[in-house]
């Protein structure tokens, strides 16, 4: 029986593939998706939270899942919280470092590890470790799919080695911001991610497979009759648009032209969602 778990929320494997690197490190880990989770949780010496940044936040369903989680078997545990995010905000921090002397030094992951201390602590527990692993950037509603990608998972890899030899040796280190616009960001963004669906489209190269329905986090597409249905419960994590092999899901018209991500060490079953299962 395992002695750590790690809890992740994906929609292209990046979070996936650092929780992995971080169980690597780790004796005996479990790793298992917070959409799959019931809430009933048995004691472990190590619980961890590996997810992506959106809008400056946690997406609703992170939320959604640690309003499940119950931490009556670990109140002592060691929590560690890990947070995936693109670079393109780290390159508008550097543009404007000198303007703002280093306070948005952290607005890769805006106010997500904060968020969770918090979530924690009116648990009534404490975040032990937090921390950032900048991912290759995958939100193609937002810009074309770069061709290499080489470098950025290679660093992300490493990252999440480090990370997980820290966590470890139950180094207790939390960097973290509290900043209102991102606090405002992010719940506009919570308010109004669940009908990005609305915009979505299925073109003549579909073929049925129905691979978007068994992937997306959300449960969000339905398929009947050979027709897609999305039920606006998006949460926004492209998953279906990213992993499609015939790219016939698309926003509007702004991804239609786009290449696709998603990681390349990640099997597309280990993306399937399942029924609710316990730990």
């Amino acid at each position: 029986m395992a002695n750590n778990i790690i809890f992740y929320f994906t929609g292209t494997g990046n979070s996936l593939k650092a929780g992995k690197d971080i169980a690597n490190e780790l004796s005996s880990s479990d790793i298992f998706p917070m959409v799959n989770f019931d809430g009933n949780l048995r004691a472990y010496e190590r619980i961890g939270f590996v997810f992506p940044v959106y809008a400056g936040g946690l997406p609703n369903a992170v939320r959604y899942f640690f309003n499940r989680l119950n931490l009556n078997e670990n109140m002592n545990s060691y929590y560690f919280a890990v947070a995936t995010c693109g670079t393109d905000p780290l390159r508008l921090c550097d543009t404007f470092r000198p303007i703002l002397k280093g306070k948005m030094i952290n607005v890769g992951y805006g106010n997500s590890i904060f968020d969770i201390k918090d979530i924690l602590q009116s648990k009534g527990v404490k975040l032990n470790y937090g921390n950032r692993i900048v991912a290759y950037s995958n939100n193609i509603l937002l810009h074309s799919m770069d061709d290499d990608i080489t470098v950025t998972i290679e660093k992300a890899r490493q990252a999440a080695g480090f990370i997980g030899r820290e966590i470890n040796e139950k180094t207790n280190k939390v960097t973290f911001q509290n900043r209102f616009f991102y606090k405002l960001m992010n719940s506009i963004f919570l308010k109004t991610v669940n009908d990005t669906d609305k915009a979505f489209n299925v073109n003549s190269n579909c073929n049925s497979c129905n691979l978007c329905s068994k992937i997306c986090p959300a449960r969000n597409i339905s398929i009947e009759n050979g027709k897609h249905i999305f039920l606006h419960k998006c949460e926004q994590c492209i998953a279906c648009i990213q992993w499609c092999p015939k790219q016939a899901i698309n926003y509007k018209n702004i991804t239609k032209n786009r290449k696709r991500y998603h990681h390349p060490e990640i099997e597309i079953y280990e993306m399937f969602i399942n029924d609710l299962s316990k730990i």
